[in-house]
């Protein structure tokens, strides 16, 4: 098991949800693409992710997906690094999925309302050879 940390660390996390407005391969590297993507801010961020193994260039294209967006900006491969996507990965590292923004709306019929589903997930990311996961918990309250 890694790490823990408290919820007040946590809490310093930035996560927004952006678009894809760009996606190219990384002249240098096989396994790297270099994104632009737009949270809202006066310029699109860029990341240096390494999911050519497990996405077409096509598939991240517009796609809407979490960003971690407070972190220190970095260089990997040459190229700045200034956000990260977040993914969750197989125990062996096999199979990388990007987290994509969804959300379910539970009908309540017994009190004629909505409410988010309440949903627990492992958030998983990978920055040059570092992994990191957390515990995450969405609700309506």
């Amino acid at each position: 098991m890694s790490e823990t940390i408290e919820f007040a660390e946590f809490k310093r996390v930035e996560m927004k949800v952006g678009k894809v407005l760009e996606v190219v391969r990384h002249p240098g590297a096989d396994k790297l693409y270099i994104v632009q993507i737009d949270v809202g801010g006066e310029r699109p961020l860029q990341t240096v992710t390494s999911l050519v193994p497990h996405y077409r260039e096509a598939e991240l294209m517009g796609s809407e997906v979490v960003v971690l967006t407070n972190l220190k900006p970095t260089r990997m491969r040459g190229e700045r690094s200034e956000c990260m996507l977040l993914c969750a990965e197989t125990p062996d590292e096999s199979q990388s999925v990007l987290l994509q923004p969804r959300v379910v709306i539970m009908w309540a019929s017994a009190w004629r309302s909505t409410a988010l589903s309440a949903t627990t997930v492992m958030v998983g990311a990978r920055c040059g050879s570092g992994a990191a996961s957390v515990p995450v918990s969405f609700s309506s309250g």
